[in-house]
C-alpha cells in the first residue's frame, strides 16, 4: 500500500508504549524534519488512534502512518463477545490509563457521548433529560430534590481524579444511591458491545467504574 505499513488498533497503541517518551509540553519540539515524518508523543499517538470515524464491527481493523498523521479504522476484535474483564482491559491497555494521574475529569461532551452510545446500542428509550443535574456534577440523589450528592469530582495535581465533600456529612447519611444514577445492561454481550464502541479513554473509564 504505497510502502506504508498497516497496523491494527492494538498495534498502534502498543507501539506507542514502546516509543521514546515525550512530555506533552515538549510535543511540538519533538516534531522533526526527518524525511517529513512527524514524531509523536505516546498521548498523541493514542489520541490519533481514538480520533476516528467509528465503524461497525465488520469493517477493516487497519491503520497506517503517513508523513503527517496516524490513520486508524477500528473494529471490534475477533471473539469480542467472549472477552472477559481482563481481556477487555488488555485490549485497550487500560492499566496505563488507570494509573495515569494526569488524565482530566470527563468533560460534558464525553458524558454526552457515553449517554448517546448507550441509547444507540443498549436502550433507545433511556431518558437522560429527567435529571436537571448535569453529569459533570453528579446526579439528583433524591429525584424530588434537584441537587447533587454532598460531594463533587475534582482533579488534584499529582494525585489525579478524586471526590471531595461539598459540606459536612452526617454519620450514617446516604450519599450515593445507584438506583438513581446507574444504568442496567440486559446481558454481558450488550455491555461488551457498548464498551468496544467507545474510544479508549472512555472504554477504560467504564471498566474502572
Amino acid at each position: 500500500n504505497g510502502g506504508r505499513k498497516k497496523l491494527s488498533y492494538r498495534e498502534v497503541v502498543h507501539a506507542a508504549a514502546d516509543v521514546d517518551r515525550v512530555d506533552d509540553a515538549d510535543a511540538n519540539a519533538a516534531r522533526n524534519s526527518n524525511g517529513g515524518r512527524k514524531k509523536l508523543s505516546y498521548r498523541e499517538v493514542v489520541h490519533a488512534a481514538d480520533a476516528v470515524v467509528e465503524t461497525d464491527e465488520v469493517d477493516a481493523d487497519e491503520a497506517y502512518a503517513d508523513n503527517d498523521n496516524v490513520h486508524v479504522a477500528k473494529r471490534f476484535p475477533p471473539g469480542w463477545e467472549t472477552y472477559d474483564y481482563q481481556d477487555i482491559r488488555s485490549h485497550f491497555d487500560c492499566n496505563r490509563h488507570s494509573n495515569d494521574n494526569s488524565k482530566p475529569l470527563p468533560t460534558l461532551e464525553e458524558w454526552n457521548r457515553l449517554r448517546t452510545k448507550f441509547a444507540e446500542i443498549v436502550d433507545p428509550s433511556k431518558d437522560w433529560d429527567d435529571d436537571p443535574v448535569p453529569p459533570t456534577m453528579g446526579y439528583s440523589l433524591d429525584p424530588n430534590v434537584p441537587y447533587p450528592p454532598p460531594y463533587y469530582a475534582k482533579f488534584s495535581p499529582g494525585r489525579g481524579r478524586g471526590l471531595f465533600a461539598s459540606r459536612s456529612i452526617r454519620e450514617g447519611e446516604v450519599v450515593h444511591d445507584g438506583t438513581h444514577s446507574d444504568v442496567v445492561f440486559p446481558n454481558a454481550v450488550e455491555w461488551r458491545r457498548y464498551v468496544f464502541s467507545l474510544p479508549r479513554n472512555l472504554a477504560c473509564d467504564c471498566t474502572d467504574w
